[in-house]
């Protein structure tokens, strides 16, 4: 499944995300693993994961796109992700002929809100010795009103450097990638 993914984030201190979570203590913190992989052409920008939260494994592709980033989604895969025909499938459509390679995993303890047209994610993220901490804003299917809402949680909260950087890129900078 291909969708357009459109989200704010920031990155947090320690103490804005402890009031975040203590504002929202009513939300239910769910535990997901970010298994990253890298394209072997560094000439091509393509994210990838296959993230493993409870008993399910999802394939993510993330590509740039003008209005956010294109999110395409292989449900239920194993360790065979990349030779699963729907994939490979993708791949060849996309003319990503080379190799991905597993560079690590992230884990997050996420405190997820559901609101109308969108989700409030408050991340705990610990990746290669590291530990930070990000909020997401995610649109269902409204984004002026997610932006509108992302913009009253940095107000609420004081958040005042809105640093949007993804986990993806982040993990590769702590691993000294690009």
């Amino acid at each position: 499944m291909t969708q357009l993914e459109i989200e704010f984030k920031t990155l947090l201190s320690e103490a804005q995300f402890n009031q975040m979570m203590e504002s929202f203590k009513h939300a239910k913190v769910i535990k997901q693993i970010n298994h990253y992989y890298q394209y072997s052409d560094p000439t091509v920008y393509i994210s990838c994961r296959i993230r493993t939260l409870e008993h399910t494994h999802t394939l993510t592709f993330k590509q740039d796109h003008p209005e956010g980033r294109l999110e395409t989604d292989f449900k239920d895969v194993d360790e065979n992700a990349f030779e699963r025909a729907d994939v490979k499938e993708f791949l060849n459509r996309n003319n990503l002929t080379k190799s991905f390679k597993s560079i690590g995993s992230l884990l997050t303890y996420r405190k997820l809100i559901k609101e109308d047209h969108l989700e409030i994610c408050i991340d705990k993220n610990h990746y290669l010795g590291k530990v930070d901490y990000e909020l997401e804003v995610e649109s269902i299917d409204s984004p002026t009103m997610t932006e509108q809402r992302f913009n009253e949680l940095c107000e609420q909260f004081d958040i005042k450097d809105k640093v949007s950087i993804s986990k993806y890129k982040r993990f590769l900078n702590q691993k000294g990638l690009k």
